[in-house]
């Protein structure tokens, strides 16, 4: 299920009330310890994405998606501002640098996500349109959540398994199983082929 942002009454996002830099006192950061600096960044940086994320990502995009791409920019974060030193977190441009820069990492990761995987459209077709997979796995693809190939794999052998050792001995249902069989076949020789397109060499 796609994620409710918060609106006020005329359709506004609502935002946490986390001070932006230009609203921080000068003194602020010369009296911060590190700790506090830190989250600062931090607070400042989940809600840049978060608003980056409402507004340009996919209203269908399950949960999940959401909150992978929004860990995904503050572990990022978080691992850069750790390497700063004291007096570097202090500067007022410090904290305005990480905003816009994960703002902008944001949209590139949404971007990304935006390309169909090879693999994702296949696995739609075969939950869709042949019952070679177990109905549970069925509903997840249809939330968007794609198990592991691992996992397809797994499926797909096991209902070949099955329809061989319940039909093996009449001749007529036996057709239906190697139709079957050869589906199954198909599939997993197209999965192997996306898997390996998508693949980074």
């Amino acid at each position: 299920m796609a994620r409710k942002t918060p609106t006020t009454a005329q359709g506004q996002l609502v935002s946490q009330q986390v001070p932006s830099p230009d609203e921080l006192p000068q003194n602020h950061f010369k009296a911060a310890g590190r700790a506090q600096l830190e989250a600062q960044i931090v607070d400042n940086v989940t809600n840049s994405v978060e608003e980056v994320i409402a507004q340009n990502a996919p209203l269908d995009w399950p949960d999940e998606t959401w909150d992978q791409l929004k860990l995904e920019v503050l572990d990022r974060t978080k691992a850069t501002i750790s390497a700063l030193s004291a007096e570097e977190l202090r500067l007022p441009t410090t904290l305005s640098k990480y905003v816009r820069t994960a703002a902008s990492v944001t949209k590139i990761l949404i971007d990304e996500r935006r390309v169909v995987n090879p693999a994702h459209a296949i696995l739609d077709q075969l939950a869709k349109n042949t019952t070679l997979l177990p109905k549970e796995m069925v509903e997840e693809i249809g939330f968007g959540l794609y198990p592991a190939l691992e996992e397809i794999v797994e499926a797909l052998l096991i209902g070949s398994e099955d329809c061989l050792a319940t039909i093996d001995n009449d001749a007529k249902l036996n057709q239906r199983r190697i139709g079957r069989v050869a589906v199954t076949n198909s599939f997993l020789l197209a999965l192997t082929l996306a898997q390996n397109f998508t693949t980074p060499s």
